[in-house]
């Protein structure tokens, strides 16, 4: 057994990536659209960090309260539920020894 897990491979220049792209893709992109796709690009990438950063903050904020509110959900839901289970197996019991009295089935 190796102390270590061996490393996995490092990518190649083309498969590394740019915003979640491969470069290969951009480079493509570059030469397909005559070098326009370089002038959007800067646009593009600073757009995904502004969505990026957004849904950061954003989590932070409603992650929190939308585990309280799915919790007191479940301890609202549960005492219910819970009262279903209690009706469903009296009943059953209560069909179950009327079945047995009767000499079974």
């Amino acid at each position: 057994m190796q102390p270590y897990p061996p490393q996995p491979p490092e990518p190649s220049f083309f498969e590394q990536e740019i915003a979640g792209i491969p470069v290969y893709v951009h480079l493509i992109a570059v030469v397909v659209t005559g070098g326009l796709y370089l002038v959007f690009m800067p646009f593009v990438l600073l757009f995904s960090w502004i969505g990026d950063q957004t849904d950061r903050a954003v989590s932070r904020v409603v992650d929190p309260l939308l585990d309280r509110v799915l919790k007191a959900a479940l301890v609202i839901l549960a005492v219910p539920a819970y009262l279903v289970f209690q009706l469903v197996k009296l009943i059953y019991r209560r069909y179950a020894g009327r079945a047995s009295r009767s000499g079974g089935r």
